[in-house]
């Protein structure tokens, strides 16, 4: 696709300022991070904490987007923005901003909207895992099932990671253990402010507040799509289609049969030719051949097997740009009638 077309779309445009933007803020507290370290009022250890987030930020806010491109989908333009800018607040705004320890609930904030975000794309990868399932009652219900679990199990997760964290390097608090430690006693033992132990109510806290946020997404969809189950198409995740690498034979074939239908299209009538003007240099042409149609519709899968395209991107919208075309200009029973149409590469 070229850079015109792409920014021609406004939710290629819309989606690519959001990146902008909050890529431009996270590179905007490395700086003013790293100023306060050159005038040293920032200890190394809290600047390379510092580092460390911004690379994950920039990371996070990069991923959904990395992700569409290597596997192929696209995904609806809320969650795209939803995606990158829970990943900005917890690496950007938590740590190089230094909101966890501006807001004490900083954290309990970010846990309930990660289960509104996970939620909302829990249903979209449901919904493109049964793509080929008929819509109904059961459909709806395995959809919504998945996004709660599949957020639920994000959730369990991340705090094995938390723990992880903790328990690999002794000094870390990733589930705030720390903060309930009153005085350490001769034997080892720890005096703690709460019996059940901070790092426990941490942790379940934690997912409890995932689960609420997942349930105020889940509970009104639930409503929509029964009531509208055309509404579930707003989380659908889109299929691309996928990458096509071109064979040195395949190009030799390619520049032979352009040769080929520049000869055939120059006997072609003016009236029967789509697209008068002629092939040119970096273009592909696909030519439908000479047909003889003798029945009242026009059966597309006959000819589309005939088509020359090289280019699987826009393969659809040239067969059925060829097909309008082609029933047009068929004016009587039996018309013969041949094709050709230059596109430009999608390079």
């Amino acid at each position: 696709m070229k850079l015109k077309s792409f920014f021609s779309v406004p939710r290629n445009l819309a989606a690519l300022i959001v990146w902008a933007a909050l890529i431009a803020a996270t590179l905007g507290g490395f700086i003013w991070r790293t100023v306060e370290f050159t005038t040293q009022s920032m200890e190394t250890g809290w600047y390379l904490h510092k580092v460390q987030h911004t690379v994950f930020g920039l990371l996070g806010i990069s991923a959904v987007f990395a992700a569409e491109f290597v596997f192929r989908f696209r995904a609806p333009l809320p969650v795209e923005i939803c995606v990158s800018a829970f990943a900005f607040s917890a690496n950007v705004l938590g740590n190089v901003y230094d909101l966890y320890g501006m807001i004490d609930v900083w954290d309990w904030i970010l846990h309930a909207c990660s289960g509104v975000v996970f939620s909302a794309a829990g249903i979209g990868l449901a919904l493109a895992l049964l793509r080929n399932q008929p819509a109904g009652t059961r459909k709806t219900i395995s959809v919504l099932l998945f996004a709660l679990l599949i957020t639920l199990a994000l959730g369990y997760l991340w705090e094995l990671f938390e723990f992880t964290v903790d328990t690999v390097s002794p000094t870390s608090s990733a589930q705030e253990w720390a903060d309930g430690v009153i005085a350490e006693l001769p034997d080892g033992t720890f005096i703690v402010s709460n019996k059940r132990g901070t790092a426990l109510v941490d942790t379940m806290m934690d997912m409890f507040l995932m689960l609420c946020g997942s349930l105020v997404l889940l509970i009104p969809m639930t409503a929509l799509f029964f009531k509208k189950p055309a509404a579930m198409s707003a989380f659908d995740f889109r299929p691309l289609p996928p990458f096509r690498k071109k064979k040195k034979d395949d190009k030799t074939d390619d520049l032979a049969d352009e040769q080929t239908d520049e000869t055939n299209s120059a006997s072609l009538p003016k009236a029967h030719t789509y697209g008068n003007a002629p092939p040119r240099s970096g273009r592909r042409v696909a030519l439908i051949y000479t047909y003889i149609f003798s029945v009242p519709r026009l059966p597309l899968e006959s000819f589309f097997t005939e088509v020359r395209c090289s280019s699987p991107a826009n393969r659809r919208t040239r067969f059925l740009r060829c097909a309008n075309h082609v029933r047009k200009l068929r004016h009587s029973s039996r018309t013969n009638i041949a094709i050709t149409q230059p596109f430009m590469s999608d390079g």
